[in-house]
């Protein structure tokens, strides 16, 4: 592993989507209505609990709300670069969908499901699992079953964490 896990060994790794859908005042959570789930997801975050790709930091540095981008500078240590135990993973999945490459939108999807597998970690994220995914450019969660990563859906999380709004 590339990072500890916190106390209770349990590691997330949390998509651009989840943020964006916390964050912005038009996500499916804003923190404006929801604070609650805000403030447990940047405990975990705090905690070391919860982490992301530097790809993740890159699709997310360059929004138009500058509060969430200064919030992503303040923790940008979150966001982890692509190191030694992540390269075999990223080399399968780009190998098996070079298409995930090509273009900013999903430069951050393999890093994650590789940051993940090399973790040990669960993978938040707001996609929805595909029955029929797209041969070239699946989702997160068709991404995450293919090589053996739990993938949850923010409510999912929130329900492994036993958060209660």
């Amino acid at each position: 592993m590339n990072q500890t896990a916190n106390l209770f060994g349990v590691h997330y790794c949390i998509d651009s989507c989840v943020l964006l859908d916390i964050w912005k005042a038009d996500g499916k959570y804003p923190m404006q209505i929801f604070p609650s789930i805000w403030k447990h997801i940047e405990g975990l975050i705090n905690q070391g609990a919860i982490s992301s790709s530097v790809e993740v930091y890159d699709e997310l540095k360059d929004d138009d709300n500058p509060d969430l981008v200064s919030w992503l500078k303040a923790k940008r240590s979150v966001f982890l670069p692509i190191d030694t135990s992540q390269l075999p993973h990223l080399k399968s999945i780009v190998s098996k969908y070079p298409e995930l490459t090509n273009g900013k939108r999903n430069n951050a999807d393999p890093c994650l499901v590789a940051l993940a597998k090399s973790m040990g970690a669960s993978v938040i994220t707001s996609e929805k699992y595909q029955p029929n995914a797209s041969p070239t450019k699946p989702k997160i969660p068709n991404l995450c079953q293919e090589f053996g990563v739990t993938c949850l859906s923010l409510l999912d999380f929130l329900k492994e964490q036993g958060v209660k709004l």
